[in-house]
């Protein structure tokens, strides 16, 4: 989806992990350059746990270090980035994916196409896989674990040709390929119940909902 540079640093700050970025001390230095310069456009920021000489590094240079960790990929209309979990190598915490220091920053730079384009973000706890969905065929994007497929889902419970993402009308709509199991689809906001049935899955439990007409008069009735 294309979205405007106010949405997505909106969407970011409350749907990713993001980090605080404050003024760094004097006399501090990055810990991969050396170099004690602290601009606007190439700050100094503590991404992590550690502390003395090895506490601040350049926003850049950061980005630079995190992009040698990413395999970039080019399949049909996909744009694919693998990359192992972000850590420090010294502390091993978890590195944030965006700091805000007089806007937003994100570490991993990610190629946006012009246009409409969609964003998927697969993550297990050793490995993320960053899909963008740009070029949609007209028969859409195949997803399921068949070799066909332009996302490959390597999980045995996933249909070989599960489903299908398509660009109808300036927005992208999920069509589910009559699969063994379905395709879920995750909450974000409020769902009404209404006359037509859904269901819902919490854990492992499937739970059908449907609102049915009322069946009996609450006001008594003269016969």
């Amino acid at each position: 989806m294309e979205y405007s540079e106010t949405s997505v640093n909106s969407y970011f700050k409350n749907n990713t992990r993001f980090e605080e970025s404050r003024s760094a001390e004097p006399g501090a230095s990055c810990k991969i350059c050396m170099d004690e310069s602290d601009t606007n456009e190439n700050f100094l920021l503590a991404p992590c746990r550690c502390i003395g000489s090895c506490q601040y590094v350049h926003l850049n240079c950061l980005r630079r270090w995190l992009e040698s960790k990413v395999k970039k990929e080019v399949v049909g209309g996909t744009l694919c980035y693998n990359f192992d979990k972000f850590e420090c190598e010294i502390c091993k915490a978890e590195l944030p994916r965006y700091v805000m220091r007089n806007g937003l920053h994100e570490l991993l730079k990610i190629d946006r196409p012009h246009g409409n384009y969609m964003i998927i973000e697969e993550c297990s706890k050793q490995r993320k896989d960053l899909i963008v969905l740009h070029n949609i065929p007209s028969d859409g994007i195949k997803i399921g674990r068949g070799h066909q497929c332009d996302i490959r889902v390597t999980d045995i419970s996933v249909s070989r040709l599960h489903a299908f993402i398509k660009l109808i009308g300036g927005k992208f709509v999920l069509f589910d390929n009559e699969s063994k199991f379905g395709t879920l689809v995750k909450l974000r906001k409020d769902c009404p119940i209404s006359f037509d049935k859904k269901a819902f899955q919490i854990g492992r439990t499937i739970l059908t909902i449907k609102l049915k007409a009322k069946a009996i008069c609450s006001e008594p009735m003269e016969v």
